[in-house]
């Protein structure tokens, strides 16, 4: 008992350094409880389920939450009913919450869906297998994977079964067994090609190893990492966002050894290959058997260009259940540049792609430095730099573009193309690289500007890979320009692609501008968002259109 009140205590007064804070929840705050799981349908967070208490009977309880304002609010719903249930696996499909495995408090081997619009359930088909929780699940598309788990008789066998759900059919099919023999509680995920498992406990502890199954060929294959990264994890909080695996806490351990509640942070770059892990903050929440979500700003796919923001609702700590009246939210500080410097992030920066910078400055510029790096390997980037003097602008048909950038912003997927010829012929590229390796530099100080237009073309150069996480800086400079334009890429983000993959542009200045606008192409869907802070005003696009044929989308500041 005095154990149970010592960790109350803890939790409620702590507060977490380095982005971690204990926020307290709002409105129909549950008990503390482990083992139970959430969904994301819409903007609303749906928790399920859990132990209350350790070996006790599990709970059938649902409660909506809003992240906006931390609030709880129980949901009393009709319908089919299911047993309590933990350590199961839930997953989010078609506006609904589908429910399968775990500990349950009646003999009962349905799949339940859950319906917030109706707040209705409904119970399905019945599970091939036997009563099994600590399942790994992943949806790609319409389908569903469940990997490995154990028994729930108090023996914890771990399986090695595949089995692959088809959620509009409420069907279930088996696959090829896991290669590597059995094992639960691991960490799943899957792209638009593959499903992946990372981790996992077996009779010998926490393993680190790394698989992969292709549904095309029906086959699972070893993957390795590009350098160490944390010790074997299970039961741990984890997402997959854009081309990152985020993990936090969870059982950390090897094998052979004890296991330990961790409180850290890690992330696992899928862009590069092998992936390369990341580490994080490790003064997080200790737990394990805990539910939560993650995010990165505005949504966006690619890391480089977004702060995570994770929250973490109960979860098992020193054999008890974790209280759920505190919110434990981690969120990372947005980047402060120095003083008179400009920012732009591009998330994806395809093959034939371009990206334009025009910066306009009032003044003489002793010096200005551009800085751009990126993190793909063998990806080929070349800067042109054209200094257009305010004596000589308006003869300049260049000038057209600054002064009217809606006119290349229409139907004419060659309208720009005449504009970017004249730039390259009119400045020699600044860097024309032969070999690439990954995190690949540009550096170039232009000194003794008089006053008038600065334009920076960069472009990605055929027949290399897709450059990502393409940053951009302008910097060393006395005073920040008093106009900036930015014509980037809208559509999918290579002429090779295929997928509708997410793309984030940003623009961050260290001062909100007097004013400012943007235009998109016909046909292009998206959303922008425009955050502040200490030291920092920033403008995000996340664009999600298909093949848009080079056409760009352009924002214009206006800056004191």
């Amino acid at each position: 008992m005095y154990k149970y009140v010592l960790i109350l205590f803890l939790l409620s007064v702590t507060l977490f350094a380095e982005g971690w804070q204990a926020v307290p929840a709002k409105g129909d705050v549950p008990s503390a409880r482990y083992g139970h799981s959430v969904v994301q349908i819409n903007n609303l967070y749906y928790f399920f389920g859990g132990f209350t208490s350790v070996r006790g009977t599990p709970s059938a309880d649902v409660y909506q939450y809003d992240a906006t304002t931390q609030t709880f609010t129980k949901v009393n719903p009709t319908g089919q009913l299911p047993p309590g249930m933990g350590s199961h696996s839930a997953v989010a499909y078609n506006g609904k919450m589908f429910v399968v495995g775990g500990a349950r408090a009646t003999a009962d081997n349905a799949m339940y869906v859950f319906d917030p619009a109706k707040k209705t359930w409904i119970k399905g088909a019945d599970q091939p297998f036997g009563s099994r929780m600590s399942m790994a699940m992943a949806v790609q598309g319409s389908m569903a994977y469940l990997v490995g788990g154990c028994t729930t008789d108090g023996h914890q066998e771990p399986s090695g079964e595949l089995w692959k759900v088809d959620l509009d059919r409420q069907s279930f099919t088996q696959g090829p067994s896991m290669p590597w023999g059995g094992r639960y509680a691991a960490l799943g995920f899957a792209d638009s090609s593959n499903l992946y498992v990372y981790g996992g406990r077996t009779g010998e502890g926490e393993m680190g190893d790394f698989w992969s199954f292709d549904p095309k060929v029906s086959a699972w294959s070893q993957l390795s990492f590009q350098n160490p990264g944390p010790n074997g994890r299970s039961n741990a909080l984890c997402a997959y966002i854009g081309t990152t695996l985020f993990i936090q806490g969870g059982l950390a351990g090897s094998t052979g050894r004890g296991s330990v509640e961790m409180g850290d942070i890690w992330e696992l770059d899928m862009s590069v290959n092998p992936p390369k892990w990341i580490a994080g903050p490790t003064n997080g929440p200790v737990h394990n058997q805990a539910a939560g979500f993650m995010s990165v700003t505005a949504g966006v796919a690619e890391r480089a260009a977004g702060s995570l923001n994770i929250s973490v609702f109960g979860g098992l700590k020193d054999d008890q259940p974790v209280p759920m009246d505190k919110v434990y939210q981690y969120k990372e500080s947005d980047p402060e540049p120095p003083t008179t410097s400009v920012v732009s992030k591009i998330g994806v920066l395809g093959r034939g792609r371009f990206a334009l910078y025009l910066a306009g400055f009032e003044e003489a510029q002793a010096k200005v430095t551009v800085h751009i790096q990126w993190t793909e390997d063998n990806a080929k980037l070349r800067l042109c730099a054209l200094h257009i003097p305010w004596v000589i602008r308006d003869e300049n048909p260049l000038s057209l573009i600054e002064d009217n950038p809606e006119n290349f912003v229409g139907d004419d997927p060659q309208s720009l193309t005449p504009y970017i010829r004249m730039i390259q012929e009119q400045s020699k590229p600044e860097l024309e690289l032969e070999e690439v390796t990954r995190g690949q530099i540009i550096d170039k100080t232009f000194v003794n500007l008089k006053r008038g237009t600065l334009i920076l073309l960069l472009q990605h150069c055929y027949g290399s890979k897709t450059a990502r996480n393409v940053s951009f800086q302008l910097c060393s400079i006395t005073k920040l320009p008093s106009r900036f334009l930015f014509l980037f890429p809208i559509g999918e983000p290579d002429t090779a692609s295929t997928s509708n993959a997410c793309i984030m542009d940003m623009v961050q200045f260290p001062v909100a501008p007097v004013r400012w606008y943007s235009r998109f192409p016909p046909g292009a869907v998206g959303k922008e968002n425009t955050a502040s802070g200490t030291g920092f005003w920033k403008w995000t696009y996340q664009d999600q259109t298909p093949r848009m044929h080079f056409l760009p989308g352009f924002v214009r500041f206006y800056l004191p």
